[in-house]
Formats: C-alpha cells, structure tokens, sequence
C-alpha cells in the first residue's frame, strides 16, 4: 500500500498517475512470475452538486413497461472447464431497468450458487478442507484436478422474472447433476461465524426473500424481490420453474 501511496506521489505531468503506478508495478515485480490476472483501476470522483445533475439527466423518465419471461440454461463438462456463465446470465437480467441497480446483489447469488453446484455438487469437493487456512490450496489443487478430469453432468439455470419499476420478483433455481447432500444437517448448521467455510448459503438468506434446497440437495431455488410492497399472487403472476 505504501509503494502505491510513493508512485502516486511521484508522478508528474509527464508521466500520470495510471502509468506511474504500472511502471513501478511493473519495476518491483521484474521477471517474477504472476500466478494471476492484474487489474487496476482509476475512478474519478465528482462533487455532490454534479452528481446530482447527473442523477437527474440520466434518471428513469415514465413509466417502465412490466416484464414476464423464463430463461434456462444448461452449462456441460467443455464449458464448465472453460467458460463462467455468470456474465451471461447477468447480462440477460441487466436488460431489465429495474434490476440494474441490483446488480451486485444478483452477481453474489449467482456466484454463491454457481460455485455451491459445480464445486460440492458436481466435482465433490468438501468445504472442511477450508476449516483450516493451509487447507484452501488443496482445496483448489482438487478442484482443478477433479475440472479437467470432469466428462459428464451439467449445471442447469432456470430464471424466472416477473415485474415492473416499481416491484417484482426473481426467482432462481440452479440444478446440478451429482449426488447432492443432507439437506436437513446442513440448515442445522448455519451459525458459520467462527469457520473459514460455510457463509454462502447465510450470505444468501441475507439477501434472498426465500432460500430453499429441493429433491436431494441438488437443486436449490431462491427469490429475489424488489419493491417497497411485493404485489400478490392474483397481480403479479409467476410461473414456477
């Protein structure tokens, strides 16, 4: 933090803060090797008073129409190897105005999800081996071992959006196809504070209306609402997956 803190101090008209920082990255780190990606961003910041203008010229204007569809999609092993279906499915719920603004929240359901089917359900992955800190590069180590190895089964996604600007719901239901897990010993076991594992699915009842595993563990469905007052069944008709 503090040889960010330097090149930022160091930089002048001739060379800018976004470069300075990369050429002093890219000084420290050498012919090291990178074991990931690097990201860096630059946010500008603005006063209260433009804000507010531009809250204003870029404010929802009328009344947006109400939407009903279904979307579903099945992820096998070749993409499951390769692709992340979150951008996808994000970018499908993103045409939806009023959920723009929920864009983080969707992304964490999506993610807690995701990650809950493919690693536990399909590639059989025990999250105690994350009880322990040294524990979380077998975890990983397993996970990739067991990816590349993966031939059959899928991950499937069901969204299901009802609403308008003013409220609606979202429901979620991701299946996967492996063995699943007792459903009952683990709503007995959500008081995660002291462990290194197990805050998804309590994160997801922090955000979600509803949470709930169906059939063997293998399917979980969950409703996002939005809205001061969620209209009921008769105004605001949801088809089920």
């Amino acid at each position: 933090e503090q040889r960010l803190i330097d090149a930022l101090a160091g930089c002048d008209d001739d060379m800018p803060g976004f470069d300075r920082v990369i050429q002093s990255f890219e000084e420290f780190v050498g012919d090291t090797s990178r074991a990931d990606d690097i990201s860096l961003v630059e946010i500008g910041i603005i006063d209260a008073r433009a804000f507010e203008a531009f809250a204003v010229k870029t404010g929802a204007t009328g009344t947006q129409p109400p939407v009903s569809w279904q979307f579903q999609y099945c992820v096998r092993p070749d993409s499951l190897r390769h692709q992340d279906p979150i951008p996808l499915l994000l970018h499908a719920l993103m045409e939806v105005p009023a959920m723009r603004q929920f864009s983080s929240q969707i992304y964490t359901i999506f993610t807690e999800l995701y990650s809950n089917a493919l690693d536990h359900g399909l590639l059989g992955l025990e999250s105690s081996l994350k009880q322990q800190a040294e524990g979380f590069s077998e975890y990983y180590r397993l996970r990739e071992q067991r990816l590349a190895a993966l031939r059959t089964g899928s991950v499937e996604f069901v969204l299901d959006c009802c609403g308008d600007a003013n409220y609606g719901k979202l429901v979620v239901d991701v299946k996967d196809s492996g063995k699943g897990f007792d459903v009952q010993n683990m709503q007995g076991g959500l008081d995660t504070v002291d462990r290194l594992h197990g805050r998804g699915i309590p994160l997801l009842h922090s955000i979600c209306e509803q949470v709930e595993y169906l059939g063997n563990g293998n399917h979980a469905r969950v409703v996002f609402s939005w809205g001061a007052d969620v209209a009921a069944e008769d105004q605001l008709p949801l088809v089920a997956p």
